[in-house]
Parts: C-alpha cells; structure tokens; sequence
C-alpha cells in the first residue's frame, strides 16, 4: 500500500492553512495589494523570486486574491496608474448589471402588456 501526496503549489498550502486556523473562529483576513509598478506589455519579475509574477500573467494578484478568498476576506488591488480592482467593486458591477437585465425584463413586460391592453380595445372596439 502506498499513500501518493500531490502538492500543487505554495498558493494551495497557504491557503489551506489559512482556511484550517480561522475555520470556526469568525475571523475575515482582507487583503490590500498596492502595485506600484506601472503595467506594462512584459510581465513584470520581482527580483529574488523565481516565477513571482504580476501584470498580464496576474501569479502574485491571483495569490493574494485566493488568499483572501481562503480567509473569507476581501481583495483590493490599487495600481500606480489609478485603477483599482476590489471584490466590493466587482460585486457591485454584478449587481447593476443584473438591476439593468430586471428593468430591461420589465420594460419588456409592460412593453407586451401595452400591446395586449392595444390588441383588446381594438378588438372590442371592432365588436361594437
């Protein structure tokens, strides 16, 4: 019998390890990321780290980010240029789009509504 042990990466310890100490004990680890590298077309290597990577690959935003997702936290992530990318922003992105797709859905009702209340005062006023 033999027992084979995959490890992934560092990413999936952390965050294991992370979801085991704060399970049960209501803790939130948010994380904040401040990039103060301007993005460019060639990923940017942070120097002494081997395959630590950010802007187009996105290896250290993805780690932060799943970090705070294991510790039930939030992500920001401020870039030099202004920009920012936030679990709330994005959160909030969902929810106007699906607020826009309701208010199209009920234009659209009141729309075939419109049309039917159109279609029966025509017909009663053929009757007559």
């Amino acid at each position: 019998m033999s027992i084979v042990i995959t490890i992934h990466s560092i990413q999936d310890i952390l965050c294991s390890y992370i979801e085991q100490v704060i399970s049960g004990r209501g803790i939130c680890i948010h994380v904040v990321y401040y990039n103060m590298e301007p993005l460019t077309e060639e990923p940017y290597v942070f120097s002494g780290s081997e395959g630590g990577r950010c802007g187009l690959e996105g290896g250290v935003e993805d780690c932060l980010r799943a970090l705070a997702k294991a510790g039930n936290g939030r992500f920001h992530h401020f870039r030099v240029s202004g920009s920012c990318d936030s679990d709330d922003i994005s959160e909030l992105r969902t929810e106007m789009a699906q607020a826009f797709e309701y208010l199209e859905e009920g234009r659209r009702i009141l729309q075939d509504y419109r049309e039917f209340c159109r279609r029966v005062c025509t017909a009663t006023m053929n009757s007559l």
